[in-house]
């Protein structure tokens, strides 16, 4: 997916902006630690597709925006 157009997309609850996790094909909100899945290529950004990070990922979701 463009650079580009992953600027532009946004988290459906908070709508702030997501960052792509491209290990694991998923969108990931920092505000709401929710994370959402690609489906066949395309971001499936609906709340109902809304998985919420563990404790564990929160906090290596939380190292990566640090050393960014």
């Amino acid at each position: 997916m463009k650079s580009s157009v992953i600027t532009m997309l946004a988290c459906p609850h908070c709508h702030q902006a997501l960052r792509f996790d491209a290990e694991q094909q998923r969108f990931i909100c920092q505000n709401e630690q929710l994370a959402y899945p690609m489906v066949k290529g395309i971001p499936a950004l609906l709340p109902e597709n809304a998985i919420s990070l563990t404790p564990t990922e929160q906090n290596l979701n939380n190292h990566k925006v640090e050393g960014v």
